[in-house]
């Protein structure tokens, strides 16, 4: 007989967990009470079955007696002892021999078995293909789990799970229904199957983890939304996996149905473009700053490959040069997001199209709920790749002369814009997230001093004078320029410069520049120093000129004894414009504050914004860490990108 300290010990570990599980799902203190009773009677109902879990003893005793062949005796006597010595064989004994450790690999346990239920060779091909077999759905679930968490090395929790579910897939509990004694269906509530295989080697989070994957996998495992159960029948995965099969082998339709899903998650975004297969299908000189999405295929190219392909898509437009290189992205796709992205793809394909037989195949209610959760499971997981599929982008530089390419990836730092409220991935959202906001590249905004200074107005014998779409043009083409977001920045900056007094503003024909440094254009046809409206800046006809070059109004003529007419029209004295007093300047700007990552992002635009104003920013940085910095992170995360930048010598 069991040592009864051995027994009690092992009582107790199994009680802890269970209790643990049920007051997790506890909501009220009735309820956790509850937890703390139902957990003392496990105890003691292991320390009388030990070693055997009462659950085993449970399916055995209530259920498999059902089953007219089945002898309640001599029968459950020889298939325990079978369990126990494969155990014992196998150096695989655990705490208590639970519904899961039932060895079904095990030649005299599965002999045992079919015998004592009568299964002859009918489920075969569940053990095959769900169980026991080489291939078994089970077995490379626990596989692939083991390669992502040595944790579960040797615990096969997949193949203990559906080995439960087998021994509950027979006979059937019988309840009371008003005075009668009805009988349920084969199965196990997945309440029931926890409480048979949680253990202290197994906790409830895994086991629901890997129920969910078996039931996407098996075959031959159903769910009617309540109870679990193994039949010979196999269930809709088998339909589903025979046309993925089929779909599988026209690759072509599951690259036509990610490039249809792509351009409804880009609709109304003028600015993203889909898979463009050359130059040609980019549009050029266009006053907003374009995404070109490139197609999966992108991804399988050789790291040379792939970048002297994106260098034609930016100097390029189809046999011609590009124009507006300033204004282009390129998304690009991962390799590794874009293979899930087509087995989802597949799957959801396939389940239309055994949605479409419906008859012809005779789905029953059960199985077209199945249905209906197996595509739902593929569209989010087809949602969760497109979320992750274009996280990075490719942006031209200028390098020795030539177009490099700088690349932007999110990193570590996840992007907050995830999906609509069809929930449906918001793609271009999230490439602009990355690319005004993680690692700021392109604005919506530009202070009205930064357009005098980048296109040198009036430096160097240079006009004092610029035409807005010569503006537009050079900030949408120039490499090395501010990235704008649209040409409506542009508009915003020109209406803030009239106001601020940072130069003037006219429309119609180009204005002629004067011996005396002015333009020749009327003086009250020029805005300066005053408020427009934006929809008053015309790119085509409108002319920016600095202060010094606006001509000056002219003085009214005074004839004593003659009221002086009306106010003097709009624009600069005689003398041009005034300078502030030096009581009314603010010369210098001096900030400090503590900042976390977050804080730091937020105000990187505040600190441009400054620099565009002042031209250069002294910056000061102090951090420090008690325990010491890594210094591999340091050098490589810190001071390399600084040194990169030429901010570091």
């Amino acid at each position: 007989m069991p040592d009864p300290a051995i027994a009690s010990a092992t009582a107790t570990a199994y009680q802890e967990v269970f209790t643990q599980m049920r007051q997790a799902w506890a909501t009220t203190p009735a309820e956790e009470e509850q937890a703390d009773e139902e957990g003392i009677a496990l105890r003691n109902r292991i320390k009388l079955a030990y070693p055997f879990h009462p659950a085993l003893l449970d399916v055995m005793r209530q259920r498999w007696a059902s089953l007219p062949e089945y002898q309640r005796t001599r029968g459950a006597l020889r298939f325990l002892a079978a369990c126990l010595r494969a155990q014992h064989k196998a150096g695989k004994s655990n705490g208590l021999l639970t519904p899961g450790d039932v060895m079904l690999s095990d030649h005299e346990v599965r002999r045992a078995l079919i015998k004592e239920l009568e299964l002859m060779n009918r489920f075969d091909a569940v053990f095959e293909a769900d169980l026991t077999g080489t291939n078994a759905r089970a077995r490379k679930i626990d596989q692939r789990r083991a390669k992502e968490n040595p944790a579960e090395v040797g615990k096969n929790v997949a193949q203990r799970i559906a080995t439960a579910i087998f021994l509950y897939s027979f006979g059937g509990l019988r309840r009371d229904n008003g005075g009668k004694s009805e009988a349920l269906p084969p199965g196990v509530t997945e309440p029931d199957l926890l409480a048979a295989v949680v253990g202290p080697d197994l906790e409830s989070l895994t086991v629901k983890a890997v129920l969910a994957e078996l039931r996407q996998q098996c075959l031959y495992l159903h769910f009617d939304g309540v109870r679990y159960c193994f039949k010979q029948d196999p269930n809709v995965t088998l339909l589903i996996e025979q046309e993925a099969d089929a779909v599988s082998r026209d690759e072509k339709i599951v690259t036509t149905t990610i490039r249809e899903m792509l351009e409804k998650r880009l609709a109304g975004n003028h600015a993203a473009i889909a898979w463009p297969q050359n130059s040609g299908e980019i549009p050029d000189q266009e006053p907003r700053f374009q995404l070109a999405y490139l197609p999966l295929e992108f991804g399988t190219k050789t790291s040379k490959e792939q970048e002297a392909t994106a260098k034609e898509l930016f100097e390029k437009h189809g046999t011609g040069p590009r124009k507006f290189r300033n204004g282009l992205g390129l998304a690009i796709p991962a390799s590794d997001q874009a293979e899930i992205l087509r087995k989802e793809v597949r799957y959801i394909v396939a389940i239309e199209r055994v949605r479409n037989n419906a008859k012809k195949l005779n789905i029953t209610k059960e199985q077209g709920d199945e249905l209906r959760e197996r595509e739902r499971t593929a569209k989010s997981g087809a949602e969760s790749a497109f979320l992750k599929l274009y996280n990075e982008v490719w942006l031209p530089k200028l390098t020795n002369g030539g177009i490099g390419i700088e690349k932007l990836t999110v990193g570590g730092r996840p992007l907050s814009v995830t999906v609509n409220e069809s929930h449906e991935a918001m793609i271009f959202e999230r490439g602009l997230e990355l690319l005004m906001q993680v690692q700021p590249r392109v604005f919506d905004k530009i202070a009205p001093r930064k357009i005098v200074e980048l296109f040198k107005i009036g430096e160097g014998g240079s006009a004092p004078g610029l035409e807005c779409k010569q503006v537009i043009e050079g900030l949408f083409s120039f490499l090395g320029f501010a990235r704008l977001l649209t040409a409506d920045v542009i508009r915003k900056s020109i209406v803030r410069g009239i106001q601020e007094g940072v130069f003037g503003y006219s429309s119609g024909a180009p204005p002629t520049l004067g011996e005396d440094g002015k333009f020749q254009v009327a003086p009250q046809k020029v805005r300066f120093q005053t408020t427009i409206s934006e929809d008053e800046v015309d790119f085509d006809s409108g002319f920016l000129m600095l202060p010094s070059a606006i001509p000056a109004a002219p003085a009214p003529v005074i004839t004593p004894g003659v009221t002086p007419p009306g106010p003097v029209p709009p624009g600069p004295t005689p003398s041009g414009p005034q300078p502030p007093s030096p009581d009314q300047l603010q010369t210098t700007v001096d900030l400090s504050f503590a900042a976390n990552r977050d804080q730091l992002f937020a105000a990187w635009n505040a600190i441009a914004n400054l620099a565009d104003m002042s031209g250069e920013v002294d910056v000061t940085i102090h951090a420090e860490k008690t325990d010491g910095f890594d210094k591999s992170k340091l050098q490589n995360g810190v001071m390399e990108p600084l040194r990169e930048s030429d901010l570091l010598e």
